[in-house]
């Protein structure tokens, strides 16, 4: 799979938070569908899908899509590397932790060439240099090298309009010359805190295990060409998610906590989430929370967390984290979200056996 393309954005997609691709594949159209079930209708809003397209998958593929990912559940999520991505539950910094041991190599390698893809094809225009943007970036590195050391955390301002904001593996945030018009500091601080966030705790590079599990584990069980492509397909569709709902939320509690702990104001992520909710985008949608989206129950969970930490920095105690377990109301936990749709990947499957 190539990770760059000169005249193109879509061999890049996977790895971009804050971006996401609906395959034209039958087979991932049908996943997009249970994947997304009990979720925000925003994952599925405006692509054409319905419930109807999870006919399109057949009966085998059906029993051998729920039978593989049941018996891949442990190696796609191991509660090991659950619990190291845990920022409560991991001592110390992520820098000696030997589960990123292994990636740590692969980490830069993807993150410095799809950097240079970004430059190269100037999608997002030329990078410029922004001296406010710069400055509170660099308050907030200080606070995420503390947790891990090993990568060099580079901020690219990109000259465009649109209001955004993404991060690749090894360290890179991006921030469009829109999001600095229409943010201030604190509310910068904390978009830019959320995307340090994300690379610290490899999200895109959880994401690419979770693909590679599943094509090796179709290599493995599945001895039908067009099984293992399926299988392949909906590797490549979950991938293309992006970011897991537990992911999101790691990285608002993580990054609301860093900015704070920068002389931040700890309000200024949901004041910058209601900002970009408000600001206009193609299709009336802002672009950063296309994949983003900002709900009551997340906007009024950093409120709330917020106060937490004003009252925590005000009585000189160290802020702490809210409980890594407690997801806002209204978003399934990754787990949970799994479950939800291997239930509807057996129930069609049983369907489709009876109506045979």
């Amino acid at each position: 799979m190539r990770l760059t393309c000169p005249t193109s954005r879509t061999n890049l997609q996977p790895y971009f938070h804050g971006w996401r691709r609906i395959s034209s594949s039958p087979a991932a159209a049908g996943i997009a569908i249970v994947a997304a079930a009990g979720d925000d209708p925003a994952w599925t809003e405006g692509t054409g899908m319905t419930v109807s397209s999870c006919c399109m998958l057949t009966r085998r593929c059906l029993l051998v899509v729920a039978a593989v990912l049941l018996a891949g559940a442990s190696l796609i999520c191991p509660p090991a590397l659950a619990a190291a991505s845990d920022p409560v539950k991991s001592a110390g910094t992520l820098s000696d932790n030997p589960l990123l041991l292994a990636g740590r190599a692969a980490e830069a390698d993807i993150g410095r060439e799809l950097h240079q893809g970004i430059l190269a094809s100037g999608t997002y225009g030329p990078a410029v240099q922004d001296a406010r943007a710069q400055a509170v970036f660099d308050r907030l590195v200080p606070v995420a090298a503390a947790v891990r050391d090993n990568i060099a955390y580079t901020l690219t301002v990109l000259e465009n309009e649109e209001p955004s904001a993404f991060s690749l593996p090894g360290g890179y945030v991006y921030a469009t010359t829109g999001l600095l018009a229409v943010l201030n500091d604190d509310q910068l601080a904390g978009v830019m805190a959320h995307e340090l966030a994300h690379t610290v705790y490899s999200h895109s590079m959880e994401q690419l295990s979770l693909l590679q599990s599943l094509e090796q584990i179709s290599l493995v069980l599945v001895k039908s060409e067009g099984a293992a492509g399926l299988l392949a397909d909906i590797g490549r569709y979950l991938l293309a998610l992006g970011y897991s709902r537990s992911q999101e939320a790691e990285a608002d509690r993580v990054g609301q906590r860093w900015a704070a702990m920068a002389g931040f104001d700890p309000l200024g992520l949901p004041q910058a989430l209601k900002v970009l909710d408000d600001a206009p985008a193609p299709g009336g949608v802002a672009a950063y929370l296309s994949t983003h989206p900002a709900t009551a129950q997340r906007i009024a969970a950093l409120e709330e967390a917020a106060g937490q930490l004003t009252q925590a920095r005000e009585t000189a105690l160290a802020p702490e984290l809210p409980d890594a377990q407690n997801s806002p109301a209204g978003r399934p936990s990754t787990s949970t979200s799994r479950l939800i749709a291997l239930a509807a990947l057996l129930l069609a499957a049983l369907a489709q056996v009876l109506a045979a």
